[in-house]
């Protein structure tokens, strides 16, 4: 099991990233002022983690791929809202920011990347499904991906289920078939079906020689709920200072079956 190197990583937690005003990340000019009053919160969240992550450095051709269990759902809401209004008036803004891809769109016209995207929607899985789709790529030859994922606290959208979506998250891993170290490896990713006699995850984290097990992660650090939760735990082990280690990450798809994700991390401060 050798598996492609996770080149960079990075995460936001809580939705702190500010809109409006000038930005103290990356260079300070990459998303220019005009646009960063038109974008959401979960927008900027994916450009910053995308950028801190190394986007810019992922060569030309590097896809991105993006998970999102929820997309835009807060600017659905804004625009049904117009809608349902005695005078119904929809924003031109709201109306393009309201797709599933306006992030990685975004993403393509400011890093001037212009490789295909996908973006993925799998409920508490998109993650996990995201990852597989980078490691099929990879081991069809493609030399990098960038795996970009985030979902937005639902404020604006209380027929969508807010209680399982409590705070912004977003993050992102470059991955790539070089053989500098990074920051781990992602070792492994595969999907099986529900097997007949049950899934043993501790029988499987011995086979793998894992160090760490993580089943259906539902909480980010701080235990609020979110449904790319499997991200944040990849990334607090990825980044986390100490010795080496092995984490096995068990997610069950809502369609049936399991991902299982392996993700070697190297001894850093």
């Amino acid at each position: 099991m050798n598996g492609f190197s996770i080149l960079g990583a990075a995460g936001l937690l809580d939705g702190s990233i500010q809109l409006h005003h000038d930005e103290t990340w990356g260079d300070g000019d990459f998303i220019p002022k005009n646009v960063r009053r038109r974008i959401s919160r979960l927008i900027a969240q994916v450009l910053r983690v995308t950028y801190e992550a190394g986007g810019m450095a992922a060569s030309e051709d590097a896809a991105m791929i993006f998970a999102t269990a929820n997309g835009e759902i807060n600017t659905i809401g804004a625009i049904l809202q117009a809608l349902l209004a005695v005078e119904p008036q929809v924003s031109p803004t709201l109306f393009h920011n309201s797709v599933h891809n306006a992030a990685p769109g975004y993403w393509a016209i400011l890093a001037k990347r212009l490789a295909a995207s996908t973006t993925l929607t799998m409920g508490v899985a998109s993650f996990e499904a995201a990852m597989l789709e980078a490691w099929m790529r990879l081991s069809d030859g493609e030399s990098e991906v960038q795996v970009s994922v985030g979902d937005e606290a639902i404020t604006g959208a209380p027929w969508a289920d807010p209680a399982h979506c409590t705070v912004d998250f977003a993050g992102s891993f470059r991955v790539g078939c070089g053989t500098e170290p990074g920051l781990g490896r992602l070792a492994l990713v595969e999907f099986v079906p529900e097997e007949p006699d049950g899934f043993d995850e501790m029988a499987r984290a011995q086979v793998l020689g894992a160090t760490e097990v993580v089943c259906d992660p539902m909480t980010v650090p701080g235990g609020a709920m979110h449904p790319c939760a499997g991200a944040a735990v990849a990334l607090s082990f990825l980044l986390r200072p100490g010795d080496a280690g092995r984490l096995l990450l068990v997610r069950r798809s809502p369609a049936g079956g399991r991902f299982i994700l392996v993700f070697d991390r190297g001894v850093h401060d």
